[in-house]
């Protein structure tokens, strides 16, 4: 059978308080900046929070083509990250980036920055449509915690 990527759903974060300050200490560590750039660096990291997606999808039949690297969206330098391969049923993480599971079919969730549901995903497979971002499912905020980027 030919391989082929199903999008199961494309997910917002669920953006909190101390997620907020999270993402602002990850690029602010040093206390000398923070009197007159705190407030602005929590609004670009709110921003970027509020673009931030989690997007789960279904690898069925694959072969050696599958690189987690061709995930990304065409016009974009962003790419897959902090990816995570779960379980059949989508209820535990069974690998990562580094250690993937073996089989032909794979769940796979990773985080994307800047999305635009207008452009497809592309992945080693070829394009796919992707949903308008839904609201979080709890496993998997549970599964795949927010890490900000430095």
């Amino acid at each position: 059978m030919k391989p082929s990527i199903e999008v199961l759903g494309v997910y917002r974060l669920t953006i909190t308080i101390d997620l907020v300050r999270e993402m602002t200490n990850a690029r602010f560590v040093e206390p000398e900046n923070w009197p007159g750039e705190k407030k602005a660096a929590e609004q670009a990291g709110l921003r970027e929070l509020r673009e931030a997606v989690l997007v789960e999808v279904l690898v069925l039949h694959r072969d050696d083509q599958f690189r987690i690297e061709d995930f990304g969206q065409p016009q974009s330098d962003q790419a897959a990250y902090a990816e995570r391969y779960l379980s059949d049923d989508g209820e535990s993480v069974v690998g990562t980036a580094w250690d993937p599971p073996s089989g032909p079919t794979l769940r796979l969730a990773f985080f994307l920055h800047y999305l635009h549901v207008d452009r497809p995903l592309l992945t080693s497979y070829g394009p796919v449509t992707l949903p308008e971002p839904r609201p979080m499912p709890l496993r998997l905020s549970r599964l795949m915690p927010y890490q900000p980027v430095a």
